[in-house]
């Protein structure tokens, strides 16, 4: 894995403004069906501690969330190869504690693994002038990959928080990071915080 300092505001050439970064979260009210309790509190602490800097630093933050219709047409092939997602039709449970969506922020229904097919993301993304994506949430070797080889695609940074995210394995998560960092910038949640800290003074 790469660390933080490897490529942001260097090889990429990020403007240190982390005004021209969004906190992208990933099926965080899911998690409880994705995965064992201890990751997933882990995982959860850290996107707290994800949430509010981003918030401090009054970054955009967008709730993207799985969901489907009750025949399940609008996952495709998606849903009908994936019985367990038939659960996911009901809609999402509440919020974990402490990262309930506010008003101010961007709710972003999504019926396949990233977060970018079929919805407003990468417009938003784009009338924001965002050029760095943080991910935290779920699952690592899934949503999460999806939606980060599409960020890149799309021309964005993702920067991946890897004690943020989660997965159903630890191997699955192990190996997932490192094909991760062939698309952007994997680091720790305390290093993406100390970035957006660090970032923020630099632009003062």
């Amino acid at each position: 894995m790469r660390s933080m300092g490897s490529g942001v505001g260097r090889g990429d050439r990020l403007s240190r403004s982390p005004d021209e970064s969004a906190l992208v979260l990933v099926d965080v009210p899911h998690l409880a069906r994705l995965v064992d309790d201890h990751a997933r509190e882990s995982a959860l602490a850290n996107i707290r501690l994800l949430l509010d800097a981003a918030r401090r630093k009054r970054l955009t933050v967008f709730h993207c969330r799985l969901g489907f219709r009750a025949d399940g047409l609008d996952g495709g092939h998606y849903f009908a190869r994936n019985p367990e997602l038939a659960a996911f039709a009901d809609g999402p449970p509440a919020d974990p504690d402490g990262l309930e969506s506010r008003s101010d922020e961007i709710v972003v229904p999504r019926s396949y693994p990233s977060a970018f097919f079929g919805t407003s993301l990468a417009p938003s993304l784009r009338g924001l002038n965002v050029r760095a994506v943080i991910l935290a949430g779920g699952t690592t070797s899934e949503a999460i990959r999806a939606t980060a080889i599409d960020a890149m695609q799309h021309g964005f940074l993702p920067v991946v928080a890897s004690d943020g995210v989660v997965d159903r394995s630890d191997t699955a998560h192990e190996e997932s990071l490192v094909a991760l960092a062939r698309y952007g910038e994997v680091a720790e949640t305390r290093m993406v915080v100390e970035w957006l800290l660090e970032t923020s003074a630099a632009g003062a």
